[in-house]
């Protein structure tokens, strides 16, 4: 149910959100409806990605630091020398790694 996302407020001291923002705001709301087990998230990004799209990955990567529920354990990256195609191959790695460091600490 998307209805509560017609609520969002965001800080007094912005005006109008912008798209990535909202999108933001979107991923904040449906993460605190995290329940049960601890939940596992990766985040990845080309180093060599345009600033519009790091702007974005790090407003995600501020929203978690400051609302991420008790369940949820993330980790992200930012990929050396990697762009938006040849990131998924050089992240895969380091992924799978967090994500075994994270099922053994259940």
């Amino acid at each position: 149910d998307f209805s509560s996302l017609r609520n969002v407020t965001y800080p007094k001291h912005r005006k109008t959100p912008k798209l990535n923002q909202i999108r933001v705001g979107v991923f904040v709301i449906l993460t605190f409806k995290l329940e049960g087990a601890p939940k596992f998230f990766y985040l990845s990004l080309g180093a060599k990605e345009p600033s519009i799209i790091t702007g974005s990955f790090k407003g995600l990567l501020a929203a978690l630091d400051e609302n991420a529920p008790n369940n949820l354990v993330w980790a992200h990256q930012f990929t050396e020398g990697a762009d938006h195609g040849t990131n998924p191959y050089m992240s895969i790695p380091t992924a799978v790694n967090e994500y075994s460091a994270f099922k053994q600490k259940l």
